[in-house]
């Protein structure tokens, strides 16, 4: 089976990539900006912004079309429609592209912000105030703890992934839990955003009570509460 040429694309990556012109078939293919994989669109620069834009649009139009269909919407009907519909737009394999850049991070929560507005007996209220009575976490909050508990499954044999993806650390004489993971120096802003670099400060910042969990359920109660109390007692980061 033949390639087709006019499918095939070149992509180059990299501040001093040389560019080459590649060839299939005698015919040069067409060089490009970024393209989709698996669901995913991958940009030369690696920061992800098609991807963003792409679930931005995508949860928008889920969002208006959730208004045009329902005339009413309480509390227990939005939870149910946002979760099931406009929530996995923002999150699809978000442990791949999960944004580093503020902007990215504005636009992904702008979506949940203006959803909850629809909600005639929360008006008046902030969005901190909606998100409390709603249930609901921050998309950045939802990030992190995504990104924890997959780390609690790999770590714990819990996925089909090689666990020496992440680095334990040999050292015990550190304080904390016995899972700490090594910390890996990274030259660049979008080399330190990669999952096996991003979860190191975050992991090895909880407690023995929340690593020490015994299944999936019990890790994501333990690390809610754990959040919970760092974010009264004022030291959350």
């Amino acid at each position: 089976m033949k390639f087709n040429v006019d499918k095939c694309c070149v992509m180059h990556c990299g501040r001093n990539n040389p560019e080459y012109e590649y060839k299939l078939y005698g015919t040069s293919l067409r060089k490009s900006e970024g393209e989709k994989d698996l669901g995913i669109i991958v940009n030369k620069d690696m920061k992800f912004s098609g991807q963003v834009s792409s679930a931005v649009k995508k949860a928008n139009r889920t969002v208006g079309m959730i208004r045009r269909n329902f005339q009413y919407l309480n509390c227990t009907m939005f939870q149910t429609l946002y979760s099931t519909l406009v929530r996995p737009h923002l999150e699809y394999a978000v442990a791949v592209w999960s944004p580093f850049q503020l902007g990215h991070k504005a636009a992904l929560e702008n979506v949940q912000r203006r959803a909850t507005k629809m909600i005639k007996e929360l008006k008046g209220k902030t969005y901190e105030e909606r998100l409390e009575v709603l249930d609901l976490m921050t998309t950045d909050y939802r990030r992190i703890r995504g990104d924890m508990i997959l780390t609690f499954k790999i770590l714990t044999d819990k996925l089909n992934i090689r666990k020496d993806i992440l680095r334990l650390s040999d050292d015990r004489r550190t304080r904390g839990h016995e899972k700490k993971l090594v910390t890996l120096r990274s030259r660049t802003k979008f080399r330190s955003n990669f999952f096996t670099r991003r979860v190191t400060n975050a992991w090895n910042d909880l407690s023995q009570k929340v690593i020490g969990a015994t299944c999936v359920d019990s890790f994501k109660r333990a690390y809610d509460q754990e959040r919970q109390l760092k974010q009264r007692s004022g030291t959350t980061s």
